[in-house]
């Protein structure tokens, strides 16, 4: 459990930050934000002293702890910390102010847990615990702009998590396991086919949270919905993490992936 230590804070200063806004007065909402910023700042503190440590598979190989998990873990932690306080200004007051403050360190744990998976399943809990939490800080003014934002984030990130399941249950029929090492021994001999689907719909969840092409077209309009600070945050945070779970799936699972088309046989010579 010490390997997840940075996780740990940021997931209590989540629960001591919700339990201690339920007891705190409307006008000392501030208190949560103090508690939800040393939280970043100790799981800040935590990673850089980890990035020391050799690297390592935890919990059966799922959760991997080494220099790109580290990296992440500092740039989320201080930046859920520096955007708390940009949003501040436009939460003080709000009846849902320690909720918002909440959800940011969520949001913020999904994005490490993107950039740390070392299984398929993991990833998958990634991109909800890296989704959820957002879709209500998008709508958080609670105005026509940002419920449209809040709708439409909403459907494309249902429709593009849809694809990512597809993507990894043909993984699974093609390779029988969701571990990265397993799959990148097995994904090689696999069925050409199965593997296009697969590769194509897990990327498309991590391109999803990434903002690239083809699945995009939500980040003109949240951002454009919601608040200047919530839109800060949703266009960084959980970027980070999808940059590095991308990296990761790239050099581990599909690195050794064949690149022949799926409709040509291998004796083929137009075969790539």
């Amino acid at each position: 459990m010490l390997a997840l230590l940075p996780e740990l804070l940021l997931l209590l200063g989540a629960v001591g930050g919700l339990l201690l806004g339920l007891w705190t007065p409307q006008h000392r909402q501030w208190r949560v934000r103090l508690l939800v910023t040393a939280a970043c700042l100790a799981s800040a503190i935590a990673a850089a002293v980890a990035l020391s440590e050799p690297a390592e598979r935890v919990f059966e190989g799922t959760w991997v702890v080494d220099t790109t998990t580290g990296v992440v873990r500092i740039v989320v932690a201080l930046g859920v910390a520096v955007l708390v306080w940009l949003a501040s200004a436009s939460l003080a007051g709000h009846p849902r102010e320690t909720e918002a403050y909440v959800l940011m360190l969520l949001g913020g744990l999904g994005s490490i847990a993107l950039a740390a998976s070392g299984d398929l399943l993991l990833l998958v809990a990634g991109y909800l615990l890296a989704s959820v939490p957002l879709y209500a800080l998008a709508g958080f003014a609670k105005d026509s702009a940002g419920v449209e934002a809040t709708m439409k984030y909403y459907l494309m990130g249902a429709f593009v998590g849809v694809l990512m399941l597809v993507g990894v249950a043909a993984l699974v029929l093609a390779a029988g396991t969701t571990g990265y090492a397993d799959l990148a021994a097995l994904l090689p001999q696999a069925s050409p086919s199965l593997l296009a689907v697969g590769i194509l719909g897990v990327l498309a969840g991590v391109a999803f949270k990434a903002g690239a092409v083809p699945v995009h077209f939500w980040v003109p309009d949240v951002t454009a919905g919601t608040t200047p600070p919530m839109a800060a945050y949703i266009t960084t945070i959980p970027k980070i993490g999808a940059v590095a779970a991308a990296f990761r799936l790239l050099a581990e699972p599909f690195a050794d992936v064949p690149s022949t088309c799926p409709c040509w046989s291998p004796s083929s010579p137009r075969s790539a």
